[in-house]
């Protein structure tokens, strides 16, 4: 055997040195072709992160968890493919596909290139204690996360997580995505929230500043906390303010669930800046999950005051930045907006009118409510004079109290080249009864209507044909009412007269009919009424059929009874009143007798009575 390999070496030894190259180029060629035969997915997916559970993490052994892990495309040539994907849970020192272990399968979305996406796991791992030893409370466990198929790079297609699961389980839970400062009222925002101020204490009357958070606690267990806020400069490092007290949770210990909410130590800080406040729990004996423990969010602390005149402009048309001017109360409206981040109060708006040299022709205030940030104020202010090419300006003081105005330049509106004009009276009429007709048992009502833009006060005056007062004696306003009764029958002409404080009037006018109602009252046998163009009062006559006579009502019908109705002229004369509606309601209960049933009766009309 010595011999043999002996002889083997020399005889490489006098081999070319080409030859042990081309072996090596063999061996390789050898391998190229057999790779193709091994199965693998395309492109290169790497599981970056677990996210549930995460490493170390601490498991209730009474509930179900949810499965999250973090996936990549690696492959710098294009998006990937869909790939299933696997989890396997086993108690330490338990081989896969043990009894004890868990697993379960699911599919990733394709993504685009270096992107990352968190893939939820259909189902939920349900930790199995039971084979646990008496007297065990926790056990170490091993979740692994891998590809069904290897691809590329194999080395990151599979991701361990080391765990603990507890039968003891304590967790306190501050919910992400919270902010106390939702229960704070009046306050600025900006991209970052609530915008606050320096030297105030929060919560103030009526605030809230609290935050809702959850407590796991097992059974018998005990559990206390250290509850509060803490500020940091928004670039980091140590805390420069802070509240925090200790809350005992022992009270909790229900073994399950309990979903809380509680105050945060009141805040207040004196520096103003751009800073992280974190909130929630700081220190706790027994918190076996210190991850959910504290929210965070970014807040301001900001004392500008910027108080802004928005500008004015004509009551009568807010819309039109061109409209004219008129003289009258309420005449301007002018608006004032806090673009500030504090409380602006005990200030007033004012309003100056002056001529082209410079003299005062008016000048008005208006008290300011307090503005809370982002609120606004309408001043109304009066025109009580006429005039060309004035100048109008409307001003707020710079000065605001504790800080000054940021933006002096917007205190304050000016319009140059303004005609105050006395603005047209623009009346009209309405009327109770549209089609202008009234009968003698009604009353009329007229009402005056006029624009906005009419120099008030107004004065009113209602006359009948020319000269008659309306209403003799009566004061005459905007609304009037008038008994028909007290009209003559026929057409006439009402005119309405008004004049505005200046002594500008406008006259405008309405034709009227008045018709003659006469009454026709029968009792509880009937009712109704007749319209006539002259004065008349009723003609009745009732009487029983005639024997013998054909009254020509058909259908096998026969008459009961006979009732004329008509108008006649009051001084008996056979003249035509102009009969216009006659209209009569009967109740035939009381008509006919008892033994005719009212559902078997017909009315009738004839020409006359035979």
């Amino acid at each position: 055997m010595s011999q043999e390999r002996e002889v083997l070496l020399m005889d490489a030894e006098r081999l070319p040195r080409w030859r042990p190259l081309l072996l090596v180029g063999l061996l390789l060629a050898s391998l190229m072709a057999t790779l193709p035969t091994a199965s693998a997915a395309s492109g290169d997916l790497a599981m970056t992160n677990g996210l549930s559970p995460f490493e170390g993490q601490y498991i209730n052994a009474y509930t179900p968890v949810t499965l999250q892990v973090q996936v990549t495309n690696e492959d710098i040539g294009g998006s990937s493919s869909p790939r299933d994907v696997e989890w396997e849970a086993c108690p330490e020192g338990a081989p896969s596909g043990h009894s004890h272990c868990r697993e379960g399968a699911g599919t990733v979305p394709g993504m685009p290139t270096l992107q990352s996406v968190t893939y939820t796991f259909p189902t939920q791992w349900s930790p199995p204690t039971s084979h646990w030893p008496a007297g065990t409370v926790q056990g170490n466990y091993t979740v692994v996360f891998f590809f069904s198929e290897g691809d590329f790079d194999t080395s990151d297609d599979t991701l361990t997580i080391n765990v603990i699961v507890t039968e003891e389980f304590k967790d306190i839970i501050v919910p992400a995505d919270q902010d106390p400062r939702d229960g704070l009222l009046d306050v600025a925002n900006d991209g970052d929230g609530a915008v606050l101020n320096t030297n105030v204490t929060y919560p103030r009357a009526g605030e809230t500043w609290r935050i809702d958070y959850d407590v796991y606690l097992c059974g018998g267990c005990d559990l206390n906390m250290s509850w509060g806020w803490r500020l940091m400069h928004d670039f980091g490092g140590a805390p420069i303010a802070e509240s925090i007290t200790d809350v005992d949770l022992t009270g909790y210990n229900w073994g399950g669930l309990s979903q809380l909410s509680r105050n945060l130590p009141a805040f207040s800080y004196d520096e103003p800046g751009r800073y992280l406040l974190e909130f929630g729990v700081f220190n706790s004996s027994g918190d076996l999950v210190s991850a959910n423990n504290v929210g965070s969010v970014y807040l301001r602390l900001d004392d500008t005051s910027d108080l802004v005149v928005m500008g004015f402009m004509p009551t009568h048309n807010t819309q039109d930045p061109n409209a004219p001017y008129y003289y009258g109360t309420d005449a301007i409206v002018a608006t004032a907006e806090n673009h500030g981040n504090t409380t602006i109060s005990g200030l007033s708006m004012t309003m100056t009118i002056t001529d082209l040299l410079g003299n005062l022709d008016t000048q008005q205030s208006c008290e300011l409510p307090p503005l809370v940030p982002g609120a606004d104020h309408q001043c109304l202010f009066d025109l009580d004079f006429t005039g060309l090419d004035r100048r109008i300006s409307v001003t707020i003081p710079v000065d605001l109290g504790l800080w000054n105005d940021v933006n002096p330049e917007d205190n304050e509106v000016t319009q140059s080249g303004v005609d105050i004009e006395v603005g047209p009276i623009g009346s009209s009429i309405s009327q109770s009864n549209s089609n202008g007709v009234y009968t003698t048992d009604e009353t009329m009502t007229l009402i005056a209507r006029t624009s906005d833009t009419a120099a008030g006060p107004l004065n009113y005056t209602w006359k009948i044909n020319g000269i008659f007062d309306l209403v003799p004696g009566a004061n005459h306003g905007q609304i009037i009412e008038v008994p028909v009764d007290s009209l003559d029958l026929g057409d006439h002409r009402i005119s309405l007269i008004v004049r505005d404080i200046l002594g500008y009037t406008q006259s405008r006018f309405l034709d009227i009919t008045v018709l003659h109602h006469t009454d026709v009252n029968g009792g509880l046998a009937y009712t109704g009424q007749g319209v006539s163009i002259d004065e008349a009062v009723l003609l009745h006559e009732e009487s029983l059929p005639q024997l013998g006579l054909n009254y020509r009502v058909g259908s096998g019908k026969a008459p009961l009874m006979l009732h004329s109705f008509g108008l006649e002229s009051p001084d008996g004369l056979e003249q035509d009143v102009g009969l216009l509606d006659m209209s009569i309601q009967f109740n035939l209960s009381e008509l006919l007798p008892d033994n005719i049933d009212p559902e078997t009766v017909e009315l009738r009309v004839l020409p006359s009575m035979n």
